[in-house]
């Protein structure tokens, strides 16, 4: 089978879930992505304070890590690109495949307290845009479910960081 008729399938797969479910798979990828890229990084030798830094943990932080910035990212980042790039798809049916990939760059330089952080979170654009434009294509609203991956996958690490502490 060839690559693209696997993309197709998965695409095809994921088009026919519940929305809940497509949430959770951006979710688990997001964490996947993650744990591959800090593995790798570890692999090499990378300073991980210095590549992703500390956060601050009090109450206002969490509130504008996972719930102010996940809404704003993802409506500059994902959904208005998407939302604009559908009113050209007539015109150029690959005008999503490079939006997504244009606007994850953006994110991942708008992320640039590293270069390994930059790397991730380009990572996270992907998968985010790609959830954001299944969600615009099922009409189901894509702002609210990009968002809520967004958010949930930032609340859980902000509350890690604050299990873990040093």
């Amino acid at each position: 089978m060839k690559q693209k008729d696997k993309m197709i399938k998965l695409y095809s797969y994921l088009y026919k879930c519940h929305a809940f479910k497509v949430v959770l798979y951006a979710i688990g990828i997001t964490f996947f992505v993650n744990i591959f890229f800090v593995l790798l990084f570890m692999l090499f030798g990378v300073d991980m304070n210095e590549s992703f830094g500390r956060y601050d943990t009090g109450i206002w932080d969490f509130f504008l890590i996972a719930l102010i910035a996940p809404f704003f990212e993802t409506f500059i980042f994902q959904f208005m690109p998407l939302k604009l790039a559908s009113y050209f798809r007539k015109k150029k049916t690959k005008i999503f495949f490079y939006t997504i990939i244009l606007t994850s760059v953006l994110f991942g330089f708008m992320h640039s307290k590293s270069p390994h952080y930059m790397l991730i979170a380009f990572f996270y654009g992907l998968i985010w845009s790609s959830s954001c434009f299944m969600f615009l294509r099922r009409k189901q609203n894509p702002l609210l479910y990009t968002t809520l991956i967004h958010s949930t996958y930032n609340a859980i690490l902000f509350s890690l960081t604050i299990v873990v502490g040093d």
